[in-house]
């Protein structure tokens, strides 16, 4: 891939109102999705399935799929998925892009998913392998790949090693997370050179 090229993938619908006081209807948040897609943004994030309860800013997720299909316009639609049940109500709404985003650390999996960093991994990579059998395009996260709010600096060998994982699963994209904020362009260049040079023969992002 040339080096200059950047690609955009906006998960304001996703991410930037989950956790909103303001909740939106599918209906407003689908209107966003569109003007998003109007707008020429290559790749959306456009839902979570997630329970209701625990997001309810993500209610209606299949709704937005749904509303989505065959008016995407090119863009790529993304949808992510914490678990095998939230897996299955996405291929059954008929989401064709998988995201999955297990962390780097205990801490932050247990906050985030409610599972230690072993389990996460597994539950991925399960995920990983079901959306490759009904043929869906995956993408998997590397969340605080260089520092967690919880535990602090992480080490470039346990992101690799969570990299490796995914990818041997069958993940199409690895995508390296700096969630916090944590990360400078040296510390960038130094973790996704060590990827590179492990991995060149796959699709790494950032």
């Amino acid at each position: 891939m040339n080096s200059e090229f950047v690609y955009i993938n906006e998960v304001g619908p996703r991410d930037g109102l989950q956790n909103q006081k303001t909740i939106l209807s599918s209906g407003i948040r689908l209107d966003l999705i569109n003007h998003l897609i109007d707008a020429k943004i290559p790749g959306i994030e456009v839902a979570s399935f997630v329970s209701p309860k625990a997001v309810p800013a993500m209610e209606g997720a299949r709704e937005i799929i749904q509303g989505l299909a065959n008016n995407a316009k090119g863009c790529e639609i993304s949808v992510l998925v914490p678990n095998m049940k939230g897996f299955e109500m996405a291929a059954e709404s008929g989401a064709e892009i998988i995201t999955i985003v297990p962390s780097a650390t205990e801490t932050m999996n247990k906050k985030n998913i409610n599972m230690g960093l072993e389990e996460a991994i597994k539950n991925s990579c399960n995920i990983i392998k079901s959306a490759k059998n009904l043929n869906l395009r995956t993408r998997a996260y590397v969340s605080v790949a260089w520092e967690c709010p919880y535990e602090g600096r992480v080490k470039s060998s346990t992101v690799l090693n969570i990299a490796n994982q995914l990818l041997s699963a069958g993940a199409d994209e690895i995508i390296l997370a700096d969630t916090i904020g944590a990360a400078n362009p040296a510390s960038v260049g130094s973790l996704f050179k060590k990827c590179v040079d492990e991995f060149d023969h796959k699709n790494l992002s950032g």
